[in-house]
């Protein structure tokens, strides 16, 4: 476990670990690559997975030389069980694929926990904070200048700005929900004028921009989040004389006064201007919910779930149906259509998750993984109220508050929305996370904790890792096909649309919609074969996608095959 003094004897996954978090802290919110279709979320998973990689390279070499040891947590043994079920359901999946891609997102972030946990020094979180700080200045800058109407043709085109680099608004307030807390603590916590001004420009700029995001439901998580966190240091400080050590500069100096004062107007001011999106690329703000008061009454009104409730009556029938297995991971919307009866599908779109956390769990990996992810959040809490009591660190205190507000936040919003898919916002939950576990683990008045007794896993991480990198790539290039073959679709050239989506075939099919451009190619050129061919393996991928249902039908029709 790493020394939480900087001293020339660290191991070296300590001293080269902690520039690789710092390197995923910045880019990991910022990296984009426009070739693929899912531009703003692949790429991000791939620096990810390949930053994870050479932490566990490191922790390998370091437990090796035995400058590192296993320990266990509280947090493992229902993490693990809850991930053994998420597993099992695979085999219930009608999309192999898809499900094989989810748990291996998950499993990505379960390596993320460990290596955050044995890996990295709580001594350098200012660090992490005053990183997290500018790159919530650079995302909102880019952010606000959209929701001011910048028409900024040079940035990627985004389906719902302002965005930043998120690729749509209600994915920026869910990274921003969970950075604020911690650019709060920067401030709060500042003992230099330099962090100060840092993180009054971060916090206020991001908070604008929040704003700007009209994400109702990012707002309440924050809110709520901070009001619990708040609540649980008063009665920490009050009943377990809990120490915080608050002796920030914030209103000290005139200086500092003027720079709150100032964070306050601006604030005021730039948030009660209603969103002006320049972009006809981007899907538009409902326009009652683009003046900051009519946002705020919208959500009282019976449209402001957006068709949740409908779609959340619909998972209920299908967890009645499957309740102890599932629909499989990653597969509730290849079984949902069987249960909208109209309600929510379009010709054009269909519901691809049910916008709950809890309900996605039950409905796709059973009621029993829902209970050990109860099991799970549970444990947090405890481990969280444990730590608080016991450890007589005022800035490891601190730490858990701002990470559990950041979490509990990210919580929040995942109940009517899905902030885990996104790499940024998990990125932040399972770091948080581990640091919260290191704090517990190595908290004063705490018992020495037990080593591990399962020293393989240090080599497990890697191999995974290394699958999971393979994936990745393979994936990245189908969806640089995919993207191909959407814009020949749009801009009608059917022999660069076969050509496309053939390709992409090639690399696996991680999109169903594949199938039904390859098989719009092959109509167009009056080859109906083979249209109804695409069109039949599309099905198998999603049986129940009214699109290829229909385009089937079509197909049976122009061969005359009633």
């Amino acid at each position: 476990m790493p020394n939480n003094n900087n001293n020339n004897n660290a191991p070296i996954s300590e001293i080269l670990g902690k520039k690789v978090f710092f390197f995923l802290c910045v880019t990991v919110p910022l990296v984009l690559q426009t070739s693929v279709y899912y531009y703003a979320l692949l790429p991000k998973r791939m620096v990810l997975l390949l930053g994870l990689f050479v932490l566990s390279v490191l922790w390998v070499v370091d437990f090796k030389n035995k400058q590192t040891h296993l320990e266990s947590s509280p947090i493992y043994l229902p993490l693990f069980c809850y991930l053994l079920f998420v597993i099992v359901s695979l085999y219930q999946a009608p999309n192999t694929l898809a499900a094989s891609v989810e748990i291996t997102h998950q499993i990505t972030f379960v390596c993320l926990f460990v290596l955050t946990y044995h890996i990295f020094p709580v001594h350098a979180l200012p660090t992490v904070l005053r990183l997290c700080a500018i790159v919530g200045i650079l995302v909102s800058i880019l952010g606000i200048l959209e929701a001011r109407g910048i028409n900024a043709n040079w940035f990627p085109i985004s389906n719902g700005r302002p965005s930043a680099t998120f690729a749509y608004r209600n994915f920026a307030a869910a990274y921003l929900i969970m950075s604020l807390p911690l650019t709060l603590l920067l401030w709060i916590k500042a003992q230099k004028n330099t962090d100060v001004l840092l993180g009054a420009c971060s916090t206020t700029l991001m908070a604008i921009f929040l704003i700007y995001t009209r994400t109702r439901g990012a707002w309440v998580g924050l809110i709520c989040a901070i009001g619990l966190t708040t609540f649980l240091a008063v009665i920490a400080h009050t009943r377990w004389t809990t120490p915080f050590g608050l002796t920030s500069k914030m209103l000290q100096g005139n200086t500092n006064k003027i720079i709150l004062g100032l964070a306050m107007v601006v604030l005021l001011i730039l948030g009660a201007l209603p969103p002006q999106i320049g972009s006809q690329h981007s899907r538009a703000i409902d326009e009652k919910k683009v003046g900051l008061i009519d946002a705020l009454n919208f959500a009282g009104s019976a449209q402001s779930d957006r068709g949740r409730t409908i779609m959340w009556q619909h998972t209920f029938e299908m967890i009645q149906d499957h309740p102890f297995s599932g629909v499989g991971v990653g597969n509730w919307q290849y079984i949902y259509p069987r249960y909208d009866k109209g309600d929510m599908l379009r010709a054009d779109s269909a519901p691809e998750r049910p916008h709950n956390d809890w309900l996605e769990v039950a409905s796709e990996t059973g009621i029993a993984t829902l209970l050990l992810y109860i099991w799970l959040l549970t444990t947090i809490a405890r481990v969280v109220l444990h730590s608080l009591r016991h450890t007589k660190d005022a800035s490891h205190n601190l730490y858990t508050l701002a990470f559990t507000a950041s979490i509990l936040a990210m919580l929040g919003h995942g109940q009517v929305s899905f902030p885990q898919e996104r790499i940024e916002t998990s990125w932040l939950f399972w770091f948080g996370l581990g640091i919260i576990a290191h704090i517990y683990t190595h908290s004063n008045s705490l018992p020495k904790i037990k080593q591990s007794s399962a020293p393989f896993a240090v080599y497990l991480v890697p191999v995974f890792l290394m699958g999971a990198i393979g994936l990745t790539y393979y994936q990245l290039k189908f969806d640089y096909q995919y993207l191909k073959a959407f814009e020949f679709y749009k801009s009608g050239n059917h022999t660069g649309l076969l050509n496309a989506s053939s390709r992409a075939i090639k690399y696996g099919e991680f999109n169903p919609k594949i199938h039904l451009l390859q098989g719009s190619a092959y109509q167009t050129a009056g080859l109906y074969a083979q249209a109804q061919t695409s069109y039949q393996n599309g099905l198998q991928q999603h049986p129940n996608s009214p699109q290829l249902l229909k385009a089937l039908g079509t197909t049976y029709a122009l061969q005359r095959d009633f």
